[in-house]
């Protein structure tokens, strides 16, 4: 059965499940699910498509396109074990950097500054003004945007 064929038979079966649902409203059928059969193993549908189908290689027949797609599942599944192998080390960092002893740790001077999405220069020449803005170090004049914070 080629492809096209195979998703026709999938979305009428789908059909078909929906009424029967419809027609026996039963507790047992909200909670039950369908799977592709295909006689060496099972496929949920929710999961379906085709880099799903790639890793079942008894489901695909072993023609040009076949071996490719199967061929592109199995790189498609190194790589995510080899993602879920760096998350692993990117977790283990992220616990060291949780740990850091920050007694000892010193920064460079810095400053907090406003940024604006949408500039308005009248508001932002009266935030200069304000008690809030460090007027030592916010260049005050008209074409300046930058307004540095007090600690």
């Amino acid at each position: 059965m080629d492809y096209q064929e195979s998703e026709l038979q999938i979305k009428g079966a789908v059909k078909n499940f929906m009424k029967l649902r419809e027609s026996f409203n039963h507790e047992v059928l909200e909670d039950s699910y369908l799977v592709l059969d295909y006689g060496k193993g099972q496929i949920p549908l929710s999961k379906l498509g085709l880099a799903e189908m790639g890793f079942h290689e008894a489901l695909l027949v072993k023609n040009e396109r076949g071996k490719y797609l199967i061929n592109l599942a199995q790189k498609r599944g190194v790589v995510e074990y080899q993602i879920q192998e760096l998350k692993k080390i990117l977790d283990g960092i992220d616990r060291r950097i949780s740990k850091v002893n920050v007694i000892g740790l010193e920064l460079n001077p810095f400053t907090i500054e406003v940024r604006f999405r949408t500039l308005n220069s009248e508001l932002i020449q009266k935030i200069k003004q304000s008690e809030f803005c460090d007027s030592e170090k916010t260049d005050m004049s008209l074409a300046s945007i930058r307004i540095i914070l007090r600690s």
